[in-house]
Order: structure tokens, then sequence, then C-alpha cells
């Protein structure tokens, strides 16, 4: 690629000019967390990562990198690596604009790594995933976590964009309303008459086995206090897949709470029971990225947007 106009740095020292190569390195290592991680995922050996770092480093005038299990960026690691799948996107617009016989060295396919949660990516996301590769030429490399946690990914230069159920304002970025995901709790017929029987109160609810997806989980405290007015201690089972969730529910292992879209059908077929059918869950979604977008970017939130307002409650 070309050497681009160049930054100043913290010392007020301009760079010369940028080579992307170093800049790989500095996103990998900032992606898999490590410098033997990132040395497999660029096929080059451990020792090259390092020393592209190093030099990238030098030119910037600035450390971008913080060592440590695992590695993560400095807040100029942040700008460059922003910076650079910024330029990515602009060179994949780039070569579309040209003639088919004039090509950009070095040219890659544009992925832009999105951090979404596994509800949403089984329900509604599916469809900007193949809206993306098939109207915008973008393939969208996904980074999964809770809605209430993968703003992190965003702020670590692990993601260019999330789907986050945080309202707060982020400094540089746009947050964009999508519409919410409502959640209902269920549980299999045998469960319900097992510990239910007398109602679902917080009496009959304290001490039941539940469903949870990892320990930053949250959904069933919200439910309980919503539905019984306090939250009561309950013996919770991890499970990090929306497929084997589901199936724990459906098979009775434990009540949990689940998207009304996914419940709907099973509760219509008596394969599930609403613990509490007055009682929902709201979650509001929010489109989060740089306010600095490519029109890849600007293409690609039209897309969630339009997407997210044809699925999701308003």
């Amino acid at each position: 690629m070309a050497s681009l106009a160049p930054l100043p740095t913290p010392g007020n020292k301009a760079v010369k000019e940028f080579d992307y190569d170093l800049f790989g390195a500095l996103v990998a290592i900032a992606r898999e967390g490590s410098f033997e991680l990132a040395a497999k995922a660029l096929g080059l050996t451990q020792p090259a990562v390092s020393l592209r770092l190093k030099q990238l480093e030098e030119r910037i005038g600035a450390p971008l990198i913080v060592r440590g299990r695992p590695c993560f960026p400095t807040e100029t690691g942040l700008r460059l690596i922003e910076h650079y799948e910024q330029v990515s996107l602009l060179q994949r617009e780039l070569s579309d604009e040209l003639e088919d016989d004039v090509t950009i060295p070095g040219q890659a396919a544009s992925i832009v790594r999105v951090s979404v949660s596994n509800d949403s990516l089984a329900t509604w996301f599916p469809e900007v995933i193949k809206r993306a590769k098939d109207e915008l030429s973008i393939r969208l490399s996904i980074v999964a976590d809770d809605h209430d946690h993968t703003e992190t990914w965003l702020k670590s230069g692990n993601a260019t964009a999330v789907v986050t159920s945080v309202e707060t304002e982020a400094a540089g970025h746009a947050r964009i309303p999508l519409g919410a995901l409502e959640y209902v709790a269920v549980a299999a017929p045998n469960v319900y008459r097992r510990a239910f029987a007398e109602g679902v109160t917080a009496a009959t609810v304290r001490g039941t086995d539940c469903l949870v997806w990892d320990n930053k989980d949250t959904l069933q405290n919200k439910w309980m206090s919503s539905a019984l007015g306090e939250t009561v201690d309950v013996v919770t089972y991890g499970v990090p897949s929306y497929g084997g969730y589901m199936e724990c529910c459906l098979n009775g292992t434990a009540w949990g709470i689940v998207p009304f879209t996914a419940a709907k059908p099973h509760i219509a077929n008596g394969r599930l029971v609403d613990l509490s059918p007055t009682t929902v869950v709201r979650v509001e979604l929010y489109w989060l990225t740089s306010k600095r977008m490519s029109r890849s970017l600007r293409r690609l939130q039209a897309v969630v947007m339009e997407v997210a307002g044809a699925h999701l409650l308003h």
C-alpha cells in the first residue's frame, strides 16, 4: 500500500510513512492477546512479530502494546488499530471503484470485526451477516459476548463495531438505538410441576436450579426483581452456548431466561412453560462504532438498522 500522510506523535515528531505489515502485527497481538498467538495467526515466527511491533513503536515514538497476560493496546495503539481498520475498508472501496484491470498491491477482502451476543446471533443478526456479504462484500468476523460487555471489545481495539445494551455515551463513538429483545423465564413441564406446584414466588424460586450463560449473566436477577419483587439465591448452571442453553431448558435440566421469539413456539406446543406470563425483561440494544466511519461502515450501519427495524421491538 502507498504511504499515507504522516500523523503527529506524542513527541510532535512526524512519522514519515506507515508500513502496514507492521500494523498487521499490532492488530494481531491486540486481537489474540499474545505474541505467540499473533504469530500463529499471521503465519510468522514470534521473533518476527516482536520485531515488527518494535519497529512500529520506534517509528511512532510511543508504546503500542501493554505486555501482559493478556497483552492489550495502549491508547495510541487503539488509535492506530482503528486507523488500520478504516484504511482497509477505504482500500476495498477504492478497489471497487477502479476499473477491473487495475489492482492495488496487497488488496485483501474487507473484514469487519463485530462483537454481538449469542442471543442476537441466534435471532436477528445472521441476516446482517448475509447481507453484509452479499450486498457490501464485507466479511463480518464475530466476537460473541454478553450484550452488557460487548463494548469492552470496542474499547480494546478488538472490534470495529458492537451491538451493546449499555446506554452511556462513549467519547468518539456514535451510539444508534436499534430496538429491543424481550426475554421470558421458562421451564420444562416436569420442572414446573416439581418446583412450582404452589406457584412462582420468591419462596418457591429460592434454591431452584437456574441456567445462566456465565458469571457475567444478570438476566435471571433482572427477571426475579421484576416478577418477584426481589432477587433470591438459586443454584446456577453455566451453559455458554445458545443451542446448549435452549436444549437444557427443553430437557428439564433447569429453568432459564431466553428470548421470547425463541421461546414462543415451544410455549405454544407445550414443551416449555412461561413462569410468569405477565413478566418480560426488555433489553434495549444499540449499534456502537466510531464517528469517523468509512463509506463501507456507514453502509453496514444502514443494513444493521434496517434488519433490526424488521426484527426487534420498538
